[in-house]
């Protein structure tokens, strides 16, 4: 995101503070963001209804951008934020493809459905015998950057060449 929005000094990230996992990107964040000199801030999100009170908290706290932890509530609510922050010009960054594809500008990720794939050879050898714990464990080694061009257009936001050359997916 801040590649984007290279004027960008304040970053809201909607989180559900009862999850856990959440609380743990948004310390990874917040230590990048120091890093990057940007302020990063949290904005609590537990149901679909904090999904509208979030956006005027975001205001009052002049933020430049917005970053989406993916969870039940903000997977249900995406095509809400998407709508929330084009209204705002409020430029999004978000942890799957799924919320751009409902408006939101970009996302850097997993390709789930390509993770998903990848978990077929493991069960077929769990179900010809294989204990499950003698399995080597994989990690992603492919991301994906999604870029929604109509978004950035919309809110007034040019995006770099530098980016587009390196988005696996634009949006037109």
């Amino acid at each position: 995101m801040k590649a984007a929005v290279t004027s960008a000094t304040r970053f809201a990230v909607l989180r559900d503070p009862n999850n856990a996992g959440k609380q743990i990107e948004l310390s990874e964040l917040q230590v990048l963001g120091r890093n990057l000199g940007v302020a990063i801030d949290a904005v609590d999100v537990r149901a679909p209804d904090d999904i509208e009170r979030a956006f005027p908290t975001m205001d009052k706290m002049s933020t430049d951008a917005l970053i989406t932890l993916v969870d039940g509530v903000t997977m249900t609510s995406r095509y809400r934020i998407a709508e929330l922050a084009a209204q705002r010009r409020l430029p999004t960054i978000f942890q799957v493809r799924d919320f751009v594809d409902a408006g939101g500008f970009m996302s850097y990720g997993l390709n789930y459905c390509q993770h998903w794939r990848s978990a077929a050879p493991y069960v077929d050898r769990i179900l010809k015998g294989n204990n499950p714990a003698d399995l080597p464990v994989q990690q992603p080694t492919k991301f994906e950057l999604v870029i929604n061009l109509k978004t950035a257009k919309a809110i007034g936001l040019t995006v770099p060449p530098t980016l587009l050359g390196l988005a696996d997916d634009l949006i037109e």
